[in-house]
């Protein structure tokens, strides 16, 4: 199966930081035909890459306001937000290839949008993503 394709329709993975997170169970929830998945396990980009690939998953990939929009909506009605009403979550998004290139591993495509944290992207522990 190509991997566009099989991105469009296999799990996604949003890996949450466990910070002020009730629940130690992982879910899945269907929202806009795509399952999400959520966890309450602290991760780093690269072991939430390989979770979720070892799952048959991809990471998020996000590509306008409407998509950040449903997955928040998504997260939100699954309950896993954290006490502070923080969404943390890792997108496929890195730039491994070339400083400040940034491009989807699950997709292959150029990040267009973005929605940075301020002083974002740090490159901390030189993450790369």
């Amino acid at each position: 199966m190509e991997t566009k394709r099989l991105a469009n329709w296999v799990a996604i993975l949003l890996s949450f930081l466990a910070i002020g997170l009730i629940s130690t169970h992982d879910t899945s929830e269907l929202c806009h035909g795509k399952y999400y998945f959520g966890n309450t396990f602290k991760i780093n980009w690269y072991k939430a890459t390989h979770y979720c690939r070892s799952r048959g998953m991809f990471l998020v990939s996000i590509n306008n306001h409407a998509q950040l929009n449903g997955v928040i909506k998504c997260i939100q009605k699954s309950g896993h937000m954290n006490l502070n009403n923080d969404l943390d979550m890792w997108t496929s998004g890195n730039d491994l290839g070339e400083e400040g290139q940034f491009f989807f591993s699950s997709t292959g495509e150029r990040v267009t949008f973005n929605r940075w944290d301020k002083g974002e992207p740090n490159n901390a522990w030189h993450g790369m993503c």
